[in-house]
């Protein structure tokens, strides 16, 4: 009886990560990770540099705005250009854009030349690279996974984003706590090179 428990168990979990059997979807749902992290790591790094640079706390809430409003309207180019393109291309090169402006700011702020400015232009920046990567990503599901396995597929990528989304903000705020925000920045950049995969 115990072994035909722990044989319907493992049934069962081998059919709840199915997708995972599909070698492709691994390595996206490991850059989903990778690029939900890199997502919390700007929206939470940005603000925080604003603030200790300034001491306003509208710029907060200046900087902030501004990503979101471009990525509302970046979204929709996102979808245009993954519905017409490549997806692992828009994906890749959108994730590029993300790392290379990380590695910028990053290479900026460690060297103490960063102002204020640099930060809407980062921002501005992110939250369009952000705006293209999403729907490209999340279609991409589709492209690498069979019908049959879909919803799981779909599923498991949301739970990817979601551990992000839990996970993401505390260890934003610690590295930026003990090693500053050009560290943050710089761990950014390294996550969005592993999310080009």
């Amino acid at each position: 009886m115990a072994i035909s428990f722990i044989e319907k168990s493992r049934r069962h979990l081998n059919r709840t990560f199915v997708s995972l059997n599909i070698r492709d979807f691994r390595f996206l749902t490991l850059s989903s990770l990778g690029m939900g992290y890199g997502q919390w790591f700007q929206m939470i790094g940005l603000p925080l540099i604003a603030y200790d640079m300034t001491g306003l706390g509208a710029q907060v809430g200046l900087i902030t705005a501004l990503r979101g409003g471009i990525v509302i309207v970046a979204s929709p180019i996102g979808g245009i250009l993954s519905d017409k393109f490549n997806r692992r291309i828009v994906v890749i090169l959108s994730s590029a854009m993300g790392a290379i402006q990380a590695g910028v700011l990053a290479a900026i702020l460690l060297t103490g030349f960063a102002h204020v400015w640099h930060l809407y232009v980062f921002s501005l920046l992110e939250g369009f690279a952000t705006g293209i990567n999403q729907p490209a990503r999340i279609a991409f599901v589709r492209d690498v996974v069979d019908t049959p396995d879909l919803p799981n597929a779909v599923a498991i990528n949301s739970i990817a984003m979601n551990g992000a989304r839990v996970t993401g903000p505390p260890l934003a705020a610690a590295i930026y706590g003990f090693f500053g925000g050009g560290a943050l920045f710089l761990a950014l950049a390294v996550v969005k090179i592993m999310a080009m995969a």
